[in-house]
């Protein structure tokens, strides 16, 4: 006897002893055995008759043959129940029934169910045989419950060993499909789940409790198993793709799968095979597969295949689009071919026939649709190889790329195109140039460069907006372009800058440059506003002034500079002194800034005068400077350069500020100064945001009020945008400043706007006054500006009186203040007191 064969029957022995099962027990079974040899045949066919109304029994008592085995077996085994003998042999023969039973599936619910009609049947049996004598009856009927319930325990004994058997066979099985990323099911030769992985519990949804021990059917549709079951006798694995229904949620999606089945290798010494579920969810790929097709349409790219061994073709749905085809129609290279620009399909072909040599297959090309369009694409193949090195597929992409084209193209232009103008920029005209020189070097030709500069632009930008000067500047461009020939290069620099390329001698650029010069002569009008222009321009000529582009550049630069600071509207040809000019320009903007910042300017002050009554009745600032270095610097001097390096902001602001607190100065001395002082006003000051308000601070900030300031501006910088200028105008006047028009007559106005400014005064530029007794003409000229003011109800100031004729002849035609030498220069603060504030 084995050890395990002499555990089980002291086992068996403790039991029956837990029972209270002795010899009395096992006689009164005998004795009942007697009594009751003929009723198990009749029992046993009620029992599987009822058993038969059970569809899950019936599936297992309805097998051929079965049914007579299984109740000849039950027949004998209640036979053996009540007759003994209860040793090793009867424990054995339980042990083996019990098993057997789990083997085929009969659960123990089914078990202890026949126990219950066993008893239930036999009990009256039992009372009509033996009577009801209890000292006959009561023995029985205790020792027959006592050897049942010891059955009953064997039998589920031997249910759990089935079951740690199974465990055991299964725990290689379970150590290998834990892990895996794929649904994984163990199942019986009837589809019962004996293991299921944990990816097949996520995948479907369902805990591994609700699935462990039922059929498959009962959790998924298995309908679409039943080919691959239909397969799996061949003896090889077999896979499908399809889908599955989880039935407890009918409303959701099928879950698209691949399913692979295989029989086990059985190791269990058990009847039946199992079966290997392999179930890989496919969502992730279906759904990968749509988002690439969605991105392929999204980003314009199709894809293709081709078998070169049996010439068959596959084209993306997007593919098909780009090639302006019918999704699902012929795919083949000809078709491609044939939708290929005409112009570009020789190109294509020679790639395709390189890339079967060998080389890569990568072109850009067109493709025209039916409907006429055309598109850029670019097409990329890869091909593969077989043993003999001959191609057998290809596959690859369509890309469309017309937008990258179009964004090139336009790239192209940027690169090299002024966006304003339509003109080259400097990057190509520097190129262009270089260009010139060097083809001027080899064959010992000239070149001439020219430096165009619109004068006093940035007053245009600064009074009415950059909108309206880039207006102005196209408009520019547009004359310039039309008076250019052909073969020449007139490109925007930047700004207001253009250069010209292309005459060869110093003769033929003085023609160009006069035609240029012509072409602003008529003025610009941009929204109802007109503009007179001039040009400065400055040439540079190849080899006289330098043998590079960069040195031509220059010193056309150093040219026009001169020409504008000559007064604009001219050309100038560049010499070598010229850079000694415009050094000594970027010189002095260097010590003007210093000067600012370091307080080294000063204000003198011109008296104004009554003509009628020849008192005293203003001042004008006017801005001084004495530099440690050179001296006086006159303000035609300094002035243009911070207009030019963008300093006339800073001293306009010193220049209020100054002559506020001067007058500040005189009022806690006591003096009697009771008229105003002139301050000059730019016009980019004019245009600044805020001017009105940092006016008004600047001011009140030296202690005075803005009544006792004058402020003058130019005629032009108010006359360009007239409702502008109005608006600012009276906003001034509101702060409490007084405005005049200084060098009136030089500019041109309008009448309409100038009556609706509220100005109090009009001041006649020196230069008519200067000449008024030689020249008619200029005598005219002050006369209706003195005529026009009293008509407008404003006072008049002659500048630049320096002369008692002067003086006597504008008292004569009605004007009413003037100021110059005649009666007296600009002086500092303190002399102008001593001269003409302490009586």
């Amino acid at each position: 006897m084995s050890a395990l064969q002499t555990a089980q029957l002291a086992d068996f022995a403790r039991r029956q002893a837990f029972l209270g099962f002795g010899p009395d027990d096992v006689a009164a079974l005998q004795f009942l055995h007697t009594s009751l040899k003929d009723h198990a045949p009749g029992f046993v066919d009620a029992f599987y008759e009822h058993l038969a109304e059970f569809e899950e029994m019936r599936a297992l008592i309805e097998q051929p043959g079965l049914l007579d085995r299984l109740k000849r077996a039950q027949a004998d085994y209640f036979d053996t129940l009540t007759s003994g003998p209860y040793d090793a042999d009867y424990l054995q023969r339980r042990l083996a029934i019990g098993m057997a039973h789990s083997r085929v599936g009969l659960a123990p619910a089914w078990y202890l169910g026949a126990y219950s009609h066993y008893l239930v049947g036999l009990l009256p049996d039992v009372i009509a045989r033996l009577g009801t004598d209890p000292a006959y009856l009561l023995p029985a009927v205790q020792a027959l419950m006592k050897v049942v319930l010891l059955d009953i325990g064997l039998a589920i004994d031997s249910y759990i060993a089935h079951r740690d058997q199974q465990i055991a066979r299964l725990q290689d099985y379970m150590n290998v499909f834990t892990g895996m990323p794929f649904g994984t099911l163990v199942l019986s030769s009837d589809l019962r789940v004996l293991y299921v992985n944990r990816a097949l519990v996520d995948m479907l949804g369902t805990g591994s409790a609700a699935l462990q021990g039922r059929t498959l059917g009962e959790v998924v549709d298995a309908a679409p198993l039943q080919t691959l079951l239909s397969r799996i006798g061949e003896g090889r694995p077999v896979r499908e793709a399809t889908t599955l229904r989880v039935l407890d949620r009918p409303n959701e999606l099928a879950i698209p799968v691949g399913l692979t089945l295989s029989l086990l290798p059985d190791s269990s010494g058990l009847p039946g095979r199992r079966l290997l579920m392999v179930v890989e969810d496919l969502r992730l790929q279906a759904r990968l597969e749509t988002d690439l097709l969605n991105a392929q349409a999204v980003a314009g790219i199709g894809s293709w295949h081709v078998d070169l061994r049996t010439g068959q073709a596959q084209w993306s749905d997007e593919a098909y689009r780009l090639y302006g085809r019918d999704p699902g129609g012929p795919a083949s290279y000809e078709v491609f071919l044939d939708a290929v620009h005409p112009e570009d399909r020789e190109e294509v072909d020679s790639a395709w026939r390189a890339a079967l040599a060998g080389r890569p297959f990568r072109i850009e090309h067109r493709v025209v649709r039916p409907n006429g369009s055309i598109r850029w694409v670019e097409s990329r193949g890869k091909l593969q190889r077989g043993a003999d090195g001959r191609v057998v597929k290809a596959f690859g992409t369509v890309y469309d790329i017309t937008e990258r084209r179009q964004a090139s193209e336009r790239i192209q232009r940027l690169a090299f195109q002024d966006t304003l103008t339509g003109l080259p920029n400097r990057t190509l005209a520097l190129d262009r140039l270089q260009q010139a020189l060097a083809q001027a070097e080899r064959e010992q030709h000239g070149v001439a460069l020219l430096y165009v500069d619109l004068d006093h632009f940035k007053e245009i930008n600064d009074t009415q907006g950059h909108l309206i000067g880039d207006q102005v500047l196209a408009e520019v461009a547009g004359r310039l372009n039309a008076v250019v020939r052909q073969r020449d290069t007139l490109a925007r620099l930047g700004g207001d800058e253009f250069v010209l390329l292309g005459p060869s001698d110093a003769a033929s650029a003085a023609q160009v440059a006069e035609r240029l010069l012509q072409t602003v002569e008529q003025p610009v009008v941009v929204n109802g506003v007109r503009f007179t222009l001039n040009m400065s321009i400055g040439i540079a000529l190849f080899p006289e002034d330098g043998r590079t582009a960069e040195d031509l550049l220059k010193h056309a630069d150093t040219a026009m500079y001169r020409a504008k600071a000559a007064g604009g509207g001219a050309l100038r040809f560049y010499h070598a002194g010229m850079s000694d000019e415009l050094q000594r320009r970027l010189l002095l903007a260097t010590r003007l800034k210093a000067a600012l910042h370091g307080n080294q300017l000063r204000l003198h002050f011109q008296p104004q005068f009554d003509l009628h009554t020849g008192a005293l009745c203003g001042a004008e600032a006017l801005a001084r400077w004495h530099d440690v270095d050179a001296g006086w610097i006159a303000p035609s001097e300094f002035i243009p350069v911070a207009e030019t390096r963008g300093l006339i902001d800073e001293l306009g602001d010193w220049a209020l500020s100054e002559a506020a607190r001067q007058v500040r100065q005189w009022q806690e001395a006591g003096l009697p100064f009771t008229g105003r002082v002139a301050v000059n006003v730019s016009a980019r000051q004019m245009a600044a945001e805020g001017f009105v308000a940092r006016a008004v601070a600047l001011v009140r900030a030296q202690g005075i009020e803005p009544d006792r300031i004058e402020l003058e501006v130019t005629e032009s910088s108010m006359m360009q945008e007239p409702r502008k200028a109005e608006d600012m105008a009276r906003a001034l006047v509101a702060a409490g400043f007084v405005l005049s028009i200084d060098d009136f007559g030089t500019g041109y106005s309008s009448l309409a706007a100038l009556k609706r400014l509220p100005v109090t005064k009009l001041k006649i530029d020196m230069s008519f006054v200067r000449d008024m007794l030689d020249k008619p003409e200029d005598h005219t000229i002050v006369h209706t500006i003195i005529s026009m003011a009293r008509a407008l109800g404003l006072r008049t100031l002659a500048e630049g009186v320096e002369q008692r004729a002067q003086a006597d002849a504008l008292l004569a035609l009605g004007c009413d203040q003037m100021q110059g030498w005649y009666r007296g220069p600009a002086v500092p603060g303190d002399e102008f007191a001593a001269r003409w504030l302490t009586g």
